[in-house]
């Protein structure tokens, strides 16, 4: 059998797939936000004078006869649910900017035979990740696999080569 480390990777570097689906999620929904607030920025409300309200009030009326003369739809532009969208926009936002795309993890590749596994593994990481104390926390999952099909999704999955 053969186990290597890889090295200290970002969590973006060890999942390519994750990284390119949250960046291209946050494209959209930065893409998304700046057309609502540009929607936003078009709309204000101030308070009418007399004859603010007198034209405007003229103004409905004229646009109501060509209305019903024409049967033409109107568009009916709601301030709180535009305010809504963009705050559930920037919520979002805020959850995929938060995800640990730079986060440094450990990742190490092994292969071979199946009843030399565990111990070849333990004499790569016996002393834990470079950089780490005898004492200190760690964490680790192992994904493996012995079909070829199951190999090849892994190494594809994670963007590596196997020894």
């Amino acid at each position: 059998m053969s186990a290597r480390l890889i090295g200290q990777l970002a969590l973006s570097a060890c999942v390519p797939l994750v990284h390119g689906a949250v960046v291209g999620i946050l494209a959209s929904l930065n893409a998304q936000l700046a057309g609502a607030l540009a929607a936003s920025a078009r709309l204000s409300v101030t308070p009418p004078t007399l004859v603010a309200q007198l034209s405007a009030a003229q103004q409905i009326v004229i646009a109501l006869q060509a209305q019903i003369a024409l049967g033409l739809p109107t568009v009916d532009i709601q301030l709180s649910a535009l305010a809504a969208l963009i705050a559930s926009i920037q919520a979002q936002i805020a959850i995929l900017a938060a995800f640990p795309l730079t986060t440094e993890v450990f990742m190490y590749v092994a292969s071979g035979k199946a009843n030399r596994f565990a111990g070849d593994l333990a004499s790569v990481i016996g002393a834990g990740p470079p950089g780490t104390q005898p004492n200190d926390d760690t964490a680790a999952i192992l994904i493996g696999g012995s079909v070829p099909a199951a190999v090849g999704a892994i190494a594809t999955f994670f963007g590596v080569t196997f020894p």
